[in-house]
């Protein structure tokens, strides 16, 4: 008794009901709310709202792990973004500001990001494997 005509779909109707009255894709809808999201630290239920979801729609989207990748990268974009920020706002507290607990904090937090940087840049011992044809013609350390 199954009607081709009626294939299932991939989302909840109380999902698509909103979305599909707009023209636009569910997954326009999804990337926008996680946008909002990420960037804008808006809540689920202010993106749905803006988005034209609902809320509980954008709770099972990021139970998809295509929509849950591309929500947490938008975060660590976020997070890349800002902290060129953060070390201004660092530099600002360690040079204006009256609090002298304040500025040794800024200044051990200032010291362990140029830490953390300077690490990053540190190459690993390794070994370096030559492989040759002819073990006679081989260069001979």
């Amino acid at each position: 008794m199954s009607n081709e005509a009626e294939q299932p779909r991939p989302y909840p109707a109380a999902v698509l009901s909103r979305a599909e009255k707009s023209g636009k894709s569910i997954q326009w809808h999804w990337n926008r709310a996680i946008r909002l999201m990420a960037m804008e630290g808006k809540t689920p239920a202010q993106a749905a709202a803006i988005a034209g979801l609902t809320e509980p729609g954008i709770q099972q989207a990021l139970k998809r792990s295509d929509v849950r990748a591309a929500y947490l990268g938008l975060i660590e974009e976020w997070r890349i973004s800002q902290r060129g920020r953060n070390l201004h706002a660092l530099a600002e507290i360690r040079d204006s500001s009256g609090n002298d607990m304040a500025k040794l904090k800024a200044i051990a937090m200032l010291n362990e990001q140029t830490a953390a940087h300077e690490q990053g840049k540190q190459q690993a011992p390794g070994v370096v494997i030559q492989m040759v044809k002819d073990p006679d013609k081989a260069d001979q350390p």
